[in-house]
């Protein structure tokens, strides 16, 4: 567990290659998470993280009585939440929003689809949500634990304002980079 003094002798905030690292209670610089142009105002987002093997239990929610209860708690058990402030200029907000605009088009579209040629609706569905988590602009994360989380989809400008982490600093990313 992070203490604040740590937190405010470093920032809370490292880059290790392209990821982003920071502390549990770290804090960004106020300057955009892709351009690294300065920016007043933060928005406070609260991301959320688990372990890929939780997919597995994914067909269990269709397939069991309260199979939906099971995943649920299953999901809810082994994730992990962090708070931040993040800093995002106009510009990239707008292409965050044009994009969730984009998924939720895409979804709808695909329900309205699903009730005429089932396949053709599935797609789309499916579509959006890979869409979403793939596309750039997002900051991800790639871990998080009661200590820290890492994050992808900083950008370099961004990246390159912060210090590398400090030796003893050890960023868990399960392998995923």
């Amino acid at each position: 567990m992070t203490t604040g003094l740590r937190d405010t002798v470093f920032g809370g905030a490292y880059k290790d290659g392209n990821l982003l690292f920071v502390t549990r209670y770290g804090t960004l610089p106020p300057i955009c998470v892709r351009c690294a142009n300065p920016v007043a105002k933060p928005f406070h987002k609260k991301y959320s993280w688990h372990p890929f093997f939780i997919y597995i239990f994914f067909p269990v929610k269709f397939l069991l009585p309260k199979g939906d209860k099971l995943y649920e708690f299953t999901t809810r058990s082994a994730s992990e939440e962090l708070e931040l402030e993040v800093y995002i200029c106009p510009k990239h907000r707008a292409n965050e929003v044009l994009i969730a605009l984009a998924q939720m088009s895409i979804y709808g579209i695909g329900l309205f689809v699903f009730i005429y040629y089932r396949w053709a609706g599935l797609l789309l569905i499916l579509a959006s949500n890979v869409g979403a988590s793939v596309l750039p602009p997002r900051l991800r994360p790639t871990f998080i634990d009661e200590s820290h989380g890492t994050f992808k989809g900083a950008g370099a400008a961004f990246l390159d304002q912060l210090t590398t982490k400090p030796p003893g600093v050890i960023i868990n990313t399960l392998g995923l980079r």
